[in-house]
């Protein structure tokens, strides 16, 4: 029985990169990345009895990424650039068989990039691109619960589901006076999750819309401020039910009918910035931001469609506040101290928890409005 967990991983990180430019008007561009994060915590038992979801041990997290990306940009005629690339991503994750969510153990995602971009003036910049992803991955394994029997095998996760994503971007840069610089973006996704295996269960399709605008002012070479808003809004459509024995089987009955779901995420930020030089040796910043996200379900039976349609879920709203302040002294040229002060308040009215309760009578609450306040000092100092 373990009373004391050991925890122990070890990371492993190998980078390489490499630029050429054969010709004046090409740049290539090309870059590999591998982490290991092996985690050597040992597997011992903290719950007993072990309830029929878990087997009561601790599940080491080890992950295994690599990461290639090349890329080729050419300079065209009328000061048009076009770039063309091609990204890998393969991660390797274990995890236990005892478990109640679906899982697989590698997914891989090939990215192919292509951009415009052109200077249309001295003070104005836009580039439009498009992105198409693929992921796919290892089968899934089949989770059991305690004893080898089978497990629900319901949820497909959505960062291992199979995926076509298909992302437009529109970026705008513009300087109408030297000080003052403005920049938008625009994002448009589409994302279809229809597997390869013929499973019906999991996300089916997904959509995404993000639209920001930063402002950057420079007052003078030693004071600048910053502003920046955001809104963001995402989709998606998922199926599930009750009980099944594999990730493509429900029974479908009135009783035990197929669920969809319309879930949806939206988010307004803005934030407020600036930066400061006193005189050659004080610097001081602060930034303050805020969010609000409000998430909304819709759930309702798909077959057979006649099943009864369960209560609505409430909406989950969520407000985040943070602000930073920071004050950095120079004491000699490669030392220094640094005042930090941060302030977060986070509010949700997120009923998940209100009512669970676990195996042995025990319930987890949290206050609905939480605020930390943190106070830091550093010394620094720089080897040149």
């Amino acid at each position: 029985i373990g009373n004391n967990l050991s925890g122990r991983v070890d990371t492993t990180l190998v980078q390489a990169g490499i630029t050429s430019r054969p010709i004046p008007k090409l740049t290539l561009y090309a870059n590999f990345r591998h982490e290991e994060r092996n985690d050597k915590t040992p597997v011992l038992t903290y719950l007993t009895p072990a309830p029929t979801t878990s087997d009561g041990n601790n599940e080491p997290r080890s992950i295994r990424t690599t990461t290639g990306k090349v890329e080729a940009s050419y300079a065209l005629p009328y000061a048009f650039r076009l770039t063309g690339g091609i990204d890998y991503e393969e991660k390797h994750r274990n995890t236990s068989p005892v478990r109640i969510v679906s899982y697989r153990e590698e997914t891989d995602e090939w990215s192919y990039r292509l951009e415009l971009r052109r200077m249309m003036s001295e003070t104005l910049t836009g580039s439009l691109s498009y992105i198409h992803s693929d992921r796919d991955g290892s089968p899934w394994v089949t989770t059991t619960v305690t004893g080898g029997g089978i497990g629900s095998n319901l949820i497909a996760p959505i960062h291992l589901a199979d995926r076509k994503r298909d992302k437009v971007r529109l970026l705008i840069n513009w300087t109408p006076v030297a000080p003052l610089t403005l920049n938008f973006t625009v994002d448009e996704a589409r994302d279809d999750y229809t597997t390869r295996d013929g499973s019906t269960i999991g996300p089916m399709d997904g959509r995404a819309h993000n639209y920001s605008v930063d402002i950057s002012y420079a007052f003078t070479q030693s004071w600048q401020a910053s502003a920046w808003a955001s809104y963001n809004e995402t989709k998606a459509k998922q199926t599930t039910c009750e009980s099944a024995a594999s990730p493509a089987g429900c029974p479908s009955t009135a009783t035990d009918p197929t669920w969809g779901a319309e879930l949806k995420n939206k988010s307004n930020s803005f934030g407020l910035g600036f930066r400061g030089k006193p005189n050659g040796r004080f610097e001081l910043g602060g930034d303050l931001s805020y969010s609000d996200i409000k998430d909304t379900y819709n759930q309702f039976p798909l077959i057979p469609a006649t099943a009864a349609i369960p209560t609505p879920l409430p909406e989950i709203s969520t407000k985040l506040t943070r602000l930073n302040l920071f004050g950095k002294f120079l004491l000699q040229k490669n030392s220094g101290i640094r005042l930090d002060y941060i302030y977060d308040r986070f509010s949700t009215n997120d009923w998940t928890w209100s009512t669970w309760m676990y195996a042995d009578g025990t319930r987890l609450t949290q206050d609905p409005t939480q605020k930390v306040n943190f106070v830091g000092l550093t010394y620094y100092y720089k080897w040149q």
